[in-house]
């Protein structure tokens, strides 16, 4: 059976996981084609890594070349968008130009800054920042002129504002994004009046920020210590246990040291999620289950992150629920009629926007639709 499967790329630009088995789909799609996750950091950021057990390394696009005519790929699952345009471009094109279909997936939409924010506008007469913001502009124009994908799987209404390549794939394919993909098994799970959670996003080190060249890692002893005085403080005031859902990139470091006092958990934030009775956060993907299971939501930002798009990504986030942050550094005044309120409108126009298009098929799964297209 094995021997009549056709051969899958997943392209990636870091580390591949257990846990992204099941985010990537490969759990499911191994089933129909044999699966090469390629890790293409090296051969973009021209060093040296290790790779985990689960990938091919590529160092060279003549490596890439002679495992394409090895192979005989007919699809190639697209990670690599955080990545320098020039290099990943030539990637993908590459792909394409040997008959591999370059597939697009959008794994969990998240809110991005308005074009024409007041903000930008004042940071762009600084000479350096203006540079750097047409280059980036000129290369998201070129990118978009230059290269279309063949499928890409679309998970909100506003991707093509985050994504604008996407309004010109070939082909489309309204869905969900990989959180709500996990909420397609039904479990029952009881809700729990006194269960609060607080969804950990790594948010001082987390390990994508060296695509972006953030280090905030001065602020963690003191980011941790307010934050698990914030998080005593709500215990207190609204009469709840916290349990944590540790960040995956969190749970192999000593993270009881940062989250002393609270139970904590790993992969099991959509379970918490459902059963809580309220979620407090930054930013995190992860707010999907909190949206679809319609739970109060508690934003936290800090302010020495003032300076960076993390505490402006907090402060939008929160903004689209019609919500404030806390400042886990500042005096804290919690208002249990405003944060326990779920406004449906806001959450309804958020789950449309970002998880689930509301042209997609809310009870079948985004892989099984990639199979067909992919097989057409």
């Amino acid at each position: 059976m094995k021997k009549n499967k056709k051969n899958l790329i997943i392209c990636v630009e870091k580390n591949t996981t257990k846990r992204d088995f099941q985010r990537f789909g490969i759990n499911y799609l191994s089933k129909f084609y044999n699966i090469d996750i390629i890790n293409f950091y090296n051969l973009i950021y021209s060093k040296n890594i290790k790779k985990s057990k689960y990938e091919k390394n590529i160092k060279n696009l003549s490596d890439l070349l002679k495992l394409i005519e090895k192979k005989k790929y007919v699809g190639a699952i697209d990670y690599l968008r955080t990545s320098q345009f020039n290099k990943t471009i030539k990637i993908k094109k590459i792909l394409q130009q040997n008959k591999v279909k370059v597939i697009q997936v959008h794994n969990g939409l998240l809110p991005i800054e308005k074009k024409f924010s007041k903000d930008k506008l004042l940071k762009i007469f600084k000479f350096k920042l203006l540079i750097k913001y047409i280059l980036k502009k000129l290369n998201v124009f070129l990118f978009n002129q230059s290269f279309i994908y063949d499928i890409s799987l679309i998970s909100g209404l506003e991707a093509e504002n985050i994504y604008p390549e996407t309004k010109f794939s070939k082909k489309k394919i309204y869905t969900h994004s990989f959180d709500y993909e996990t909420t397609l098994k039904k479990k029952k799970i009881s809700n729990q009046k006194n269960l609060g959670i607080f969804i950990d996003e790594n948010l001082i080190s987390h390990p994508d920020y060296k695509l972006f060249n953030i280090d905030i890692n001065r602020y963690k002893l003191e980011y941790y210590k307010n934050l698990r005085k914030t998080l005593k403080y709500f215990e207190k005031k609204y009469k709840i246990k916290i349990v944590i859902c540790v960040h995956h990139s969190v749970w192999n470091k000593n993270f009881n040291n940062f989250f002393k006092g609270f139970k904590c958990v790993i992969g099991k934030t959509e379970e918490y999620s459902k059963k809580a009775s309220l979620t407090i956060l930054h930013q995190s993907t992860a707010i999907s289950f909190s949206v679809i299971y319609k739970k109060p939501l508690i934003f936290l930002n800090y302010s020495k992150l003032k300076n960076t798009f993390i505490f402006n990504n907090i402060n939008r986030m929160a903004k689209l629920f019609n919500k404030k942050p806390y400042f886990i550094d500042k005096e804290i005044l919690p208002n249990k009629i405003i944060d326990f309120k779920v406004d449906k409108r806001h959450y309804s126009k958020y789950l449309n926007n970002y998880i689930i298009h509301p042209k997609a098929n809310k009870t079948y799964s985004m892989w099984n639709l990639l199979v067909k297209e992919i097989n057409r």
